[in-house]
């Protein structure tokens, strides 16, 4: 009895004696629940990261006004990455053009870091002193054509840049001259009748209880909310002229189907084809003189920029509609609609910021 128990009780302690074996376990088995959803989380990101499309600078085609946005975005994208000059030179050569590629083609031809920053020199001298951008800002002012009294867009269009330059002010001092009342006179001259009898309905009660002309910020906050109610999508006149167009083109198209139907019927005399005829002759381009096409589709044309194009059109007396002489802008009845944003302007006159 005695030696049983000896026995039971030394099997006891070598059992408890002999070794485990650990078994490796999986990382993701050690890792808390919160730590494994966090790795997911990130994993997905990465996922829809790489599916985005690769940003990049647009081009610049030499508009002063747009010059800090472009400069901005390729520093960003381009310059703070880890790429010799000559890379740098070869990314800035293919995101410029226009007036902008003809300051720096001689740069080109040098691949150093030396030539990287002339090129940067020549850029920031010509299209980012203060001087030329409030220039560009105050031409594309005077520029602007008379806003139709049912143009809600064209009011519209217009007040975004008011505001635009009323952003760019504090970093353009000179665009501060628009606090003026002269220049606010000029500005005044490119509203519908109504909005340029509000606002002096509001000057006059400014003058009178502040005994100060009101300022360019406030001009462009009033323009803002007259632009707003304008173009207000349920009530406003513009909204309900759309509404009402649907019936009345098809009214208009039922009317000139009959009317077609009747005019085939009759013989056409021989001056009402003279008239055809003469009708026929294309008036060649204003600019280059080629009968082949007009204006809007010159190859000359399209390659300035939309300061030179709008100078043009201003100082041919053209029509900002359908850019013939004759007219101005309101009293056009041909106007051409922008491919770009669908305006009541031709594409070439098409800006990007306000189209």
């Amino acid at each position: 009895m005695k030696l049983r128990t000896i026995l039971t009780v030394k099997i006891s302690w070598e059992a408890s004696n002999i070794p485990t074996t650990s078994v490796p376990q999986s990382p993701a088995a050690t890792l808390p629940h919160a730590d494994i959803s966090s790795l997911a989380q990130v994993f997905q990101d990465s996922i829809a990261l790489n599916r985005l499309p690769i940003p990049e600078p647009f081009v610049f085609s030499g508009d002063p006004i747009r010059f800090f946005e472009w400069k901005a975005a390729f520093t960003s994208l381009i310059d703070q990455r880890a790429i010799t000059p000559a890379e740098k030179l070869y990314y800035l050569k293919k995101y410029v053009g226009g007036p902008a590629r003809q300051v720096l083609d001689g740069t080109f031809y040098r691949n150093d870091n030396d030539a990287y920053q002339d090129a940067w020199n020549k850029l920031n001298c010509r299209f980012g002193q203060p001087f030329a951008i409030q220039r560009a800002f105050r031409e594309r002012l005077t520029s602007w054509p008379k806003i139709h009294p049912k143009d809600a867009e064209g009011l519209r269009n217009f007040s975004d840049f008011l505001n635009a330059c009323q952003d760019a002010m504090p970093h353009i001092k000179g665009l501060e001259i628009l606090n003026d009342c002269e220049e606010n006179q000029k500005l005044i001259h490119k509203l519908p009748d109504w909005a340029a009898s509000r606002w002096n309905r509001q000057v006059t009660q400014s003058l009178n209880e502040n005994q100060e002309f009101p300022s360019f910020k406030d001009f462009a906050l009033f323009l803002s909310t007259e632009a707003e109610i304008a173009c207000n999508p349920i009530t406003s006149l513009h909204a309900l002229r759309s509404s009402d167009s649907s019936s009345d083109k098809k009214c208009l198209r039922d009317t000139k189907r009959n009317r077609a139907s009747v005019l085939a019927t009759h013989m056409v005399t021989d001056g009402e084809k003279q008239r055809s005829d003469q009708r026929k002759v294309k008036t060649p381009c204003t600019l280059c003189q080629d009968n082949r096409h007009q204006l809007h589709a010159c190859p000359k044309f399209t390659k300035m920029s939309l300061v030179e194009r709008r100078n043009y059109v201003k100082d041919k007396k053209l029509c900002y509609g359908c850019l013939k002489p004759g007219h101005s802008a309101k009293d056009c009845r041909h106007r051409h609609f922008c491919e770009t944003c669908k305006g009541k302007h031709p594409t070439v006159l098409h800006d990007d910021d306000f189209g």
